[in-house]
């Protein structure tokens, strides 16, 4: 039987979503995560809505919105150290009759100190998030 646990089952991990009403317009806004998956290593910054990095390395990073609202147009984006120096890890955009699901994953080295976080916009109308574990989430997990 093989109990040894390899070193990435040992690093941090943290996997968060939104459950409520939240809603978008024009101005981009940070997503207001309020629950936690699981957080291995106390990366989740609750306060503040964003992943603090621990220890330098490199990350996966994932994450999905779904915007409820029919014909918008909208975008979601990985940023780091958003009110430091801003930097845009990942953005996608997307259009949908229906409601709109915006997924993204990216693998990027990050080093003690950093912050992540997931913001969105859209144009036209506001849109409503729909919250819940499968729809609104965003989740990191260091992998070297």
């Amino acid at each position: 039987m093989h109990t040894k646990q390899s070193p990435i089952e040992s690093f941090s991990k943290c996997r968060v979503y939104f459950d409520g009403d939240q809603v978008f317009g024009v101005t981009p806004a940070k997503v207001l995560f309020n629950q936690i998956n699981f957080d291995s290593d106390t990366v989740w910054d609750a306060t503040n809505k964003r992943f603090v990095i621990k220890t330098t390395g490199y990350y996966l990073i994932c994450g999905q919105i779904n915007y409820a609202n029919w014909k918008v147009y909208g975008w979601l984006e990985f940023y780091k150290n958003y009110n430091i120096s801003p930097e845009v890890l990942v953005m996608i955009g997307g259009q949908n009759s229906t409601a709109l699901y915006l997924n993204v994953t990216t693998i990027c080295q990050l080093n003690v100190n950093d912050y992540v976080e997931m913001w969105g916009n859209v144009l036209g109308v506001n849109a409503h998030v729909y919250g819940g574990n499968s729809n609104t989430f965003f989740a990191i997990h260091r992998i070297s």
